[in-house]
């Protein structure tokens, strides 16, 4: 994978607030990276339709990707049980990622 390049911190909805809500990290690929057809399907999960564009885009140009992440989510996911009698089974995780409109409102339209 990309190396980070830069990263940074910023709070998008106050002036006065001394904490960010944002956080951008940016990766940077070289143009035809070994495995990165790798690192966008099975490391980043893309969709194969996204994925298949970037690994395209990849042979002939180096990219860079930004992320940008909540810090302070108002969102809330869960994990539950999925047996009690079976140690082995897998939790059910649920995310619910930007779930809070205040979450969603953080990033730029």
């Amino acid at each position: 994978m990309g190396i980070s390049s830069f990263n940074g911190f910023i709070n998008v909805t106050s002036n006065t607030e001394p904490y960010p809500d944002i956080q951008y990290v940016a990766a940077k690929f070289e143009q035809n990276q070994i495995d990165f057809n790798i690192t966008m399907n099975d490391k980043f999960g893309y969709i194969p339709s996204f994925a298949n564009q970037l690994i395209a885009l990849n042979k002939n140009y180096a990219l860079v990707q930004v992320f940008t992440t909540v810090l302070n989510p108002k969102s809330r996911g869960s994990v539950r049980y999925r047996s009690c009698t079976d140690i082995y089974a897998p939790p059910i995780i649920n995310g619910n990622y930007l779930n809070d409109p205040t979450d969603l409102a953080l990033y730029p339209n």
